[in-house]
């Protein structure tokens, strides 16, 4: 083993020791990782962080010749002559003890008594599409909350996709009757014989799309007409009901993580089927990230769940479903025709009070990745 300042290695490994206080004082990296991560130039295409080089042919026993610290990068000329240098900043973004959580902005799980104590989710529909800080100011809602109300929304039909295409891109969907928006248009007690939204009755909490593979990331609401009574929204912090269980219903929590649950959509459309864990984590940070929740859509066909399992999944649903239904964790706000409500469709349940009278409800579904990445590119997520 070589012994270069406080830089080692050995046939497959490089150690640094006590290189930053963001680091663990020995940190070891793979000698292979690191020559297939080389950044310079004639490697890595630092504007669209594209490799350069082809894996396949690196030297699997690559290791270093030398290696040092210099100029707070790290310095590496490789067994195979090529030279690499790595910043410490990056190696400190990668491997250091906040490496999940440095430069974000993180999740503000809520009940009423957290949004009595904040009411920063408000932003404006003109600045939104004209002003850079005031998408700064969305994007920063939809992360804290999960949802954000904005003001000054025109009462057309037009204004929900052009917002959508401000800040994320609007995701075609089955509920589309133009390619860009689903229109709610009811005023009869009728149940609808294909979606119980498109009545006037009272709608359990649900996230939409929980029979596709990948949700929509985003949903708007908007209500540009309502002659009659209820009609109220309310929301849900799904992710603070399933933090209190993973602290206090830990077995449970594992169960509605683990096993898979069907949920189904049939019509002219399509039939549309998927199974999946009614939580869902992130698999590097380990975080909460989804949460499919849906009574209507959820099949009575449940073939990934052992009888055995049944009595098990039911506890552990039951409790949540507890968790989130209650009323201390619920807001609730009619919405006037100059308001939109956007929500994060992965985090926030959704669901509405039964209505009188004649209501239009015009609303659009938005790309996670897309909303992600824009957000990202600001330095918020």
């Amino acid at each position: 083993m070589s012994l270069k300042n406080s830089v080692t290695w050995c046939s497959k490994y490089l150690y640094l020791d006590n290189i930053s206080q963001k680091l663990p004082s020995r940190l070891k990296i793979s000698n292979f990782y690191l020559r297939d991560s080389c950044q310079n130039p004639e490697s890595f295409n630092r504007n669209s962080n594209q490799r350069l080089h082809d894996t396949q042919k690196l030297k699997r026993n690559i290791l270093p010749k030398d290696a040092k610290i210099l100029n707070n990068e790290l310095c590496i000329t490789w067994s195979d002559d090529h030279s690499s240098s790595y910043s410490i900043k990056w190696i400190e973004k990668l491997f250091g003890n906040d490496r999940w959580t440095e430069n974000r902005i993180r999740p503000t799980y809520w009940n009423n008594e957290v949004l009595s104590r904040n009411d920063d989710f408000h932003v404006s529909y003109e600045k939104v599409l004209n002003d850079k800080e005031e998408k700064k100011h969305l994007y920063t809602s939809l992360i804290k909350y999960g949802f954000v109300l904005v003001h000054g929304t025109p009462s057309v039909p037009e204004s929900t996709p052009t917002l959508m295409t401000s800040i994320s891109e609007v995701v075609e969907n089955r509920e589309y009757l133009d390619g860009k928006k689903f229109h709610v248009v009811e005023a009869s007690s009728v149940l609808s014989d294909w979606d119980l939204a498109y009545s006037n009755m009272e709608i359990p909490f649900h996230t939409d799309n929980t029979d596709l593979i990948s949700p929509a990331g985003l949903i708007t609401f908007h209500i540009i007409t309502h002659e009659g009574q209820g009609g109220e929204s309310l929301l849900t912090d799904a992710f603070y009901s399933a933090d209190i269980m993973q602290r206090l219903h830990k077995n449970k929590f594992e169960t509605l993580c683990s096993l898979k649950v069907n949920h189904e959509c049939l019509g002219d459309f399509g039939d549309f089927y998927h199974a999946a864990p009614i939580i869902q984590l992130n698999a590097i940070s380990g975080e909460i990230e989804n949460v499919r929740i849906n009574e209507m859509n959820r099949s009575v066909d449940q073939p990934h769940i052992d009888q055995r399992q049944m009595d098990e999944w039911y506890d552990a649903f039951l409790t949540f479903n507890s968790l989130y239904r209650d009323p201390k964790n619920v807001f609730k706000r009619k919405l006037s025709k100059d308001i939109m409500m956007i929500a994060d469709n992965w985090r926030i349940a959704h669901s509405r009070t039964a209505y009188t009278g004649k209501r239009v409800l015009i609303g659009c579904f938005g790309s996670r990745d897309v909303w992600q990445a824009r957000a990202r590119k600001l330095g918020l997520y």
